[in-house]
């Protein structure tokens, strides 16, 4: 807990325990409440709370996205008048291969990041997919190697 808040969302207790889901989200409750100082039935009323409070987004597992093929990851950095942003972003969301979208300020109006099997699969996405969806402009990068990913953490 070394980081410094600027206000108080959450208490020290709680704090740790979304400390501790994080690191292993399938660690007991029993466990957690051991770590932290706390019975188990405090415990599982705090996460419940942190959870309705929307501290905790949800509970998941993460795939690794190598071993079912998906080889190559690909950042479409992609510029549409504003009037289209919303219908480009719901036909991104339909496709399968995108699994991530954010809606952008800059150069591009949105960036969306794809997983494909290989190169031939990318070109095979962008010529009969991609090609479809109304944008001005866009730019393609593909991820050569991956050197930090992680997600927010307290």
């Amino acid at each position: 807990m070394a980081k410094k808040r600027t206000e108080e969302i959450v208490s020290v207790e709680e704090e740790r325990i979304l400390e501790l889901l994080q690191k292993d989200a399938r660690m007991p409750i029993a466990q957690i409440a051991r770590k932290v100082g706390l019975s188990e039935n405090t415990v599982k009323k705090r996460v419940k709370k942190l959870k309705e409070d929307g501290y905790i987004h949800d509970f998941t597992l993460l795939l690794n996205p190598k071993k079912f093929g998906k080889n190559v990851i690909t950042i479409f950095m992609i510029s549409t008048e504003l009037n289209k942003v919303k219908d480009c972003t719901k036909e991104l969301t339909k496709l399968s291969q995108i699994i991530d979208i954010y809606f952008t300020t800059g150069n591009y109006s949105i960036i969306a990041i794809g997983l494909f099997d290989d190169d031939d699969d990318l070109n095979d996405f962008l010529v009969k997919k991609f090609s479809k969806l109304p944008i001005n402009h866009y730019n393609v990068v593909t991820v050569l190697e991956k050197i930090k990913e992680g997600f927010f953490e307290i």
